[in-house]
């Protein structure tokens, strides 16, 4: 025999590998106690909100985060409003 053919020992022992391969897969993540502990957001009771400390200074206003030439309501608001 050369080195290439399979003796029915190596044939036997790759099919139980093979076997135990397959069921391990169909098995899936349950049987290594891998779960995934889902949570029903619909049956949790709401929460108050959350409360912004009254010393809490606002942020600095930056420029950095405005789109060059957009728009914004505040401002097309401010260009339809009647000069009273």
């Amino acid at each position: 025999m050369t080195a290439l053919t399979p003796t029915p020992a190596r044939a036997s022992s790759a099919r139980l590998l093979a076997l135990l391969a397959a069921a391990l897969l169909a098995s899936g993540c349950a049987s290594l106690g891998i779960r995934s502990d889902r949570i029903d957001y619909g049956a949790v009771a709401p929460q108050r909100p959350l409360e912004v400390p009254p010393d809490l200074p606002p942020p600095p206003a930056n420029e950095r985060f405005t789109v060059p030439g957009a728009a914004t309501a505040a401002a097309q608001q401010a260009q339809r409003a009647p000069a009273a």
